[in-house]
């Protein structure tokens, strides 16, 4: 069974990130107040920012490690990153934003992205721009993108909060339903205890950088 290993220190200049976190497969839930630590935190792990020491290693793959110098590249930690905006290109249809995830791993299957996006139910929306469709829409679109390569891990920095409730509660069901279908590990941020709850296989909470429970 893969062991997804975070332990890194970072300090910045409103808080110290200091975390020992490991969980087996399944989703982590995040909880915090804004300011806690939690976007900086999933940075360090998709190695957008450096941690200043520290350990992080998904099943037997070392990412990071400040004692053995190793410093694994971004594109090259095979770690999706579903950000809060979504960051959908928007000069791209929906098919070509899904597109785009897989040529950046150098995967090139047109039937293949075909494929996710009508598990996604967003085949009818293939040829539109972002700005022609629904949030829940774009949040299908850059979930598929990110699950599209595989990754074997997924970061979701509150993915769902510009959602209404209505939209929310479909979106989680089917939330669940990829977890299913794509065998998804995931890190998710959220400041929903209920979110946290309905989606979590494990909940911890972030304070001023630190692991409170």
């Amino acid at each position: 069974m893969k062991l997804i290993d975070i332990k890194i220190y970072k300090k910045t200049d409103y808080f110290t990130i200091d975390v020992d976190i490991s969980f087996k497969r399944g989703i982590l839930v995040i909880q915090g107040e804004s300011g806690a630590g939690k976007t900086t935190l999933l940075d360090c792990i998709a190695g957008l920012r450096n941690p200043d020491k520290g350990r992080i290693s998904i099943g037997n793959r070392l990412l990071y490690s400040s004692d053995e110098n190793i410093n694994i590249p971004v594109r090259e930690r095979n770690i999706g990153y579903l950000f809060q905006n979504y960051a959908l290109f928007p000069h791209m249809s929906v098919i070509e934003n899904v597109l785009y995830g897989l040529k950046s791993r150098k995967i090139k299957d047109f039937a293949y992205a075909e494929r996710i996006i009508d598990s996604f139910g967003i085949k009818h929306i293939r040829d539109k721009l972002p700005s022609y469709i629904s949030g829940g829409e774009k949040q299908r679109t850059a979930l598929a993108r990110a699950i599209a390569t595989k990754p074997s891990l997924l970061l979701l920095d509150e993915p769902f909060s510009a959602l209404d409730r209505d939209t929310r509660t479909i979106v989680y069901e089917e939330f669940l339903s990829f977890k299913k279908n794509f065998h998804m590990d995931a890190i998710l941020i959220t400041h929903d205890e209920n979110e946290a709850k309905l989606l979590g296989d494990s909940i911890i909470m972030l304070k001023d950088g630190k692991v409170v429970y």
